[in-house]
């Protein structure tokens, strides 16, 4: 999706009104990373009428809607396939960074990779592995990078950096649903279903979405507050960190209000259920779905501005690694997810959450300041002036 920008570089251009604009390729992606999820949501919607549909109808509907929907995709990428960017693929470097890594680490260990520096990078180098007279018929063959290569896994591998705290953030999107679920069940629900809740999650992005891009993000640029990068990753982390705690408060109050006390989850006492409506559970996926806005998007436009060309793939890869680290360590915990300390996991995660904000911001808030590591896809060019008048609405 990214690559369909029709820029690569800032660059200066002029309206057909006269106006003088800089065409940025970073909001360009951000643009289309915005609109690629709100997209995507479109589809997620279809949860809403599927589960009314498993509920009352049958389970052979609730597949067949989103059976309908994948097979008109065809038709619509044969209708638009003429009209797309299409990159040639240029194979897979993921060995070769596996080499280059082996090669470090040898030479200076962990701690080290962590800190970075010319002395470190450069030993990788087949430059410097030829002047330090480590080339040898063994590994002649086996070194098939060039110091350019070596270059780019170093910028690479700082924009991942970052991404190490993001199962931090998927265990709090997401992660607890089991949980969330399970407590709409000892609330007072007026014949919805548990899961209902969980659409709201598509339906705030689809909402919040556009109101970010051609709302508040343009009128932000446009008086001049810098909403970075950093800085919306970290309000993002704020964002779930208060949604977990509203869950630890609702669950403390559904124990105070169930008919069983701290063993709610399988009441059967009563009514059964807490007086508390289940529409309380409304912030537990208005507030993560709104993160998700400024933390994912965000990461991904990292991944695809900061990333050199052919690694691109692979830092896209490693951001949807981390969602699966993440799902691995709800799985572990799991077990521990019982009546009566449903509160704790809500208390964990929401700190967990806090603290990685804060570190996030204290240890990467300088990439906000690497402007030419962002504002070009690919390149370092500098600011060009387009002299010729382009057609192009204020929007772009």
């Amino acid at each position: 999706m990214a690559d369909q920008a029709p820029i690569s570089a800032q660059r200066i251009a002029t309206l057909k009104t006269g106006e003088r604009v800089i065409l940025d390729p970073g909001v360009t992606t951000q643009n289309i990373m915005l609109i690629y999820y709100w997209a995507i949501n479109i589809g997620a919607v279809f949860k809403l009428g599927t589960t009314y549909a498993e509920k009352r109808i049958g389970f052979w509907l609730a597949f067949l809607v989103p059976l309908i929907v994948y097979l008109l995709m065809p038709i619509f990428l044969l209708i638009t396939r003429n009209r797309l960017v299409k990159i040639p693929p240029r194979g897979s470097v993921v060995a070769d960074t596996f080499k280059v890594g082996r090669v470090l680490l040898s030479n200076s260990g962990i701690v080290k990779a962590w800190k970075g520096g010319d002395e470190f990078w450069n030993a990788a180098k087949p430059s410097q592995i030829a002047a330090e007279g480590r080339l040898t018929k063994q590994n002649y063959g086996w070194i098939k990078w060039d110091d350019d290569f070596v270059d780019e896994i170093r910028r690479t591998f700082k924009a991942c950096k970052l991404f190490i705290f993001l199962p931090i953030f998927f265990v709090g999107d997401g992660g607890l649903n089991s949980i969330q679920t399970s407590m709409a069940g000892s609330m007072t629900t007026n014949g919805a279903p548990n899961d209902l809740l969980s659409n709201f999650n598509p339906l705030t992005i689809i909402v919040v979405a556009p109101l970010l891009n051609y709302g508040v993000y343009p009128y932000l640029r446009k008086i001049g507050i810098n909403f970075s990068p950093i800085r919306r990753i970290v309000l993002g982390y704020f964002l779930v960190a208060i949604a977990m705690a509203v869950g630890a408060i609702l669950q403390w109050r559904v124990y105070e209000t169930s008919p069983c006390g701290y063993h709610s989850t399988r009441c059967k006492i009563g009514t059964t259920v807490s007086p508390l409506t289940v529409w309380a559970q409304l912030p537990l996926y208005v507030l993560p779905a709104t993160a998700e806005l400024l933390v994912n998007i965000t990461c991904y436009e990292i991944a695809y501005t900061r990333a050199p060309q052919r690694m691109k793939g692979l830092v896209f890869a490693i951001v949807l690694f981390m969602s699966s680290l993440s799902s691995a360590l709800v799985l572990i915990i799991t077990p521990s997810f019982a009546d009566p300390n449903l509160i704790w996991p809500f208390v964990g995660v929401s700190g967990a959450n806090v603290v990685a904000g804060i570190v996030i911001y204290i240890f990467f808030h300088h990439m906000d300041k690497e402007e030419g590591d962002v504002v070009a896809i690919g390149t370092d060019r500098p600011l060009e002036e387009d002299d010729k008048k382009v057609e192009i609405s204020e929007k772009a």
